[in-house]
């Protein structure tokens, strides 16, 4: 099963549209949960919000996600194959692209896989991308420790 999860407090149309596209093509369930993220996808099994996502998660094959810090760390601690989209000012998704820039820093880190363009989520990426963060918990601490108080500055 591949599990989308848009987060719960901006829309991601960008997202929705292109796994439209791609729901006909994979060979898998999927499963999004698309919060305030209007529309539905045929096919698919899509919600709006859960009380916890770690079941999906754990479910999962490979996780699409929304590029939220967060979110993106309890991945790596569950030590879950995923692709991150970061949102864009530039499509107006966000006000800034901390998103993209958290990605970065998270993918020199620990290798984790963005993508700020959509037309790579292809269904040969879905079907072979089965990469799995390496990290300790010290690390990860270490991480937090680091990152959390730049990101407060914003």
């Amino acid at each position: 099963m591949i599990f989308a999860a848009f987060g719960t407090s901006i829309p991601f149309p960008r997202l929705l549209q292109k796994l439209k596209e791609l729901a006909p093509l994979l060979n898998e369930e999927l499963v999004v949960q698309a919060g305030n993220t209007p529309g539905e996808i045929p096919g698919a099994t899509v919600f709006r919000f859960s009380p916890e996502l770690k079941s999906y998660y754990r479910e999962a094959r490979i996780v699409i996600v929304h590029a939220g810090l967060g979110i993106q760390l309890e991945l790596i601690e569950m030590k879950k194959p995923f692709i991150a989209i970061p949102r864009l000012a530039k499509y107006h998704e966000h006000h800034d692209d901390h998103q993209l820039e958290t990605c970065e820093m998270l993918s020199r880190k620990y290798g984790v896989k963005y993508l700020a363009d959509l037309n790579e989520l292809t269904p040969e990426l879905l079907n072979k991308y089965n990469y799995t963060p390496e990290y300790s918990d010290h690390s990860l601490k270490n991480f937090r420790e680091r990152i959390l108080p730049i990101l407060r500055s914003r």
